[in-house]
């Protein structure tokens, strides 16, 4: 778990080579002036839902991986109080360059934010 990850209140439900579950209860620290979550918050945990699916996972040897591209689909406000899961997997590799796909969904189990990331592999 990374000091940023720690910081910002994320925690690591599930990981496999390929998957991953991250969840976050939303905080006041985490809303804009309007009260509804940042989006810089669900851009954080897309990029760590994917990040966590691939990073020192035996598919690419053990080592670690750095988001070269993030794009994020916002869907829908999320509010203090929710209960956010980020379900991230692998959609595809080549020797350096790994796709992950992410979505993020509120404790209704509606869609909030979905998103796809670009990872360099290192090493």
């Amino acid at each position: 778990m990374s000091p940023f990850a720690e910081h910002m209140g994320f925690d690591v439900v599930e990981r496999s080579d390929g998957g991953s579950v991250i969840e976050c209860l939303v905080e006041a620290e985490h809303a804009n002036t309007r009260g509804v979550v940042h989006g810089g918050v669900l851009s954080a945990l897309i990029d760590m839902a994917c990040g966590v699916a691939v990073a020192y996972q035996p598919s690419i040897g053990g080592r670690g991986a750095v988001t070269v591209s993030l794009t994020i689909n916002y869907l829908q406000p999320a509010l203090i109080g929710d209960r956010l899961r980020a379900v991230g997997k692998r959609a595809g590799s080549g020797k350096r360059i790994v796709a992950c796909e992410a979505a993020i969904y509120d404790q209704a189990g509606s869609m909030v934010a979905m998103g796809v990331a670009t990872m360099r592999v290192l090493g």
